[in-house]
């Protein structure tokens, strides 16, 4: 007898506030009295994180070809789904088309997606930071169908290549391709109501919401205690040249952070996405 479905994919562009709502639920759902470690958040792992494929195989993906790794990856994914009780979250950035990635997010094991959507004024923004890149620079990737992320090179060996798109091919495809069920989270929302969002999520994932419970994974996934964490231990999955992952935490810092120019260029590159998403 097949099992049901049992994987949730927690899913966004990067820098979109996957990562918050990640140690959110790590809180709410494995944490206890103290806030969970950003860096001891196995218990929703990144679906791009070679260190997944390396423990479960024994093996140093690192050496492979992308096209070796495939195999190991889908295969990865059946085996938490078979071994997990309840629920699973994975966390993902990739681009969803109907080639090769069906197999990744596979009918049969996913029980649903939640995606999380920012401005792509700010993801520029903070994108920037993150790539440690001109924002000029990442304006061109957020347009460019073939944007990709962590190309393996000496530098950057954690993670496996995640084919991203540009910012608006990635949100239609989730919100509008997608043939299963999926939970539409606006980062902009988060921060203005998190109790209501964050309560919504859980609703959406089957758990029962505890209000104490929900309160205090709020306060230990707020962005000042992300920010700490990261000051005092670091974070393992900020890259190399960035300075910080956490880095300011708002919405809206694209008005004195972008020029007029890149503002503009965001907006007619992604003017139909931004007003279906209410950016415009």
């Amino acid at each position: 007898m097949m099992k049901n479905p049992s994987i949730f994919w927690l899913v966004s562009y990067p820098k979109s506030g996957n990562t918050w709502c990640r140690v959110f639920l790590s809180n709410y759902l494995y944490g206890g009295d103290a806030p969970v470690s950003i860096n001891a958040l196995k218990d929703i792992p990144f679906a791009s994180g070679r260190s997944l494929v390396d423990h479960y195989y024994g093996v140093n993906s690192s050496e492979m070809t992308e096209e070796e790794t495939w195999d190991f990856r889908i295969e990865l994914f059946r085996t938490i789904h078979e071994n997990s009780e309840g629920i699973k979250i994975i966390k993902a950035h990739e681009a969803y088309t109907r080639n090769a990635l069906r197999n990744f997010f596979a009918d049969e094991i996913t029980a649903g997606v939640v995606y999380v959507v920012r401005n792509p004024l700010d993801v520029a923004v903070s994108l920037a930071n993150h790539m440690n890149e001109p924002v000029d620079h990442i304006v061109d990737y957020m347009a460019d169908e073939g944007f990709r992320m962590s190309i393996p090179d000496e530098k950057w060996k954690s993670q496996f290549p995640q084919s991203l798109g540009s910012w608006s091919s990635h949100v239609r495809a989730w919100t509008e391709e997608y043939p299963g069920t999926v939970h539409l989270i606006r980062y902009e929302d988060l921060i203005l109501n998190p109790e209501k969002e964050f309560s919504r999520l859980l609703d959406y994932l089957n758990q029962v919401l505890d209000e104490k419970r929900l309160e205090r994974s709020i306060k230990f996934s707020c962005f000042s205690s992300l920010k700490a964490q990261e000051e005092h231990e670091g974070f393992r999955e900020k890259f190399p040249d960035s300075r910080v992952f956490f880095r300011e935490g708002n919405s809206g810092s694209w008005q004195r952070l972008l020029s007029p120019d890149q503002v503009t260029r965001v907006r007619e590159n992604h003017d139909m996405m931004m007003k279906k998403m209410n950016y415009i």
